[in-house]
């Protein structure tokens, strides 16, 4: 199986980083083998993962 990386790059995880993940949960969260996560670039920390229908992690910092 091949596996693809989307990323996008913000400078807060603030209010436009959460609205694009959730859209993003719209566009491509349905599919059975889908992953979306927001990751902080210093130490690559998940701040919030979506996997096989629903949040797993939300670790939002304050906005």
């Amino acid at each position: 199986m091949t596996t693809f990386r989307a990323t996008l790059h913000f400078t807060e995880a603030g209010p436009a980083a959460r609205r694009t993940w959730r859209d993003w949960i719209g566009l491509y969260g349905s599919g059975e083998d889908v992953i979306i996560r927001l990751v902080e670039d210093a130490g690559e920390r998940v701040l919030a993962e979506w996997k096989n229908g629903r949040v797993v992690v939300e670790r939002w910092r304050a906005a």
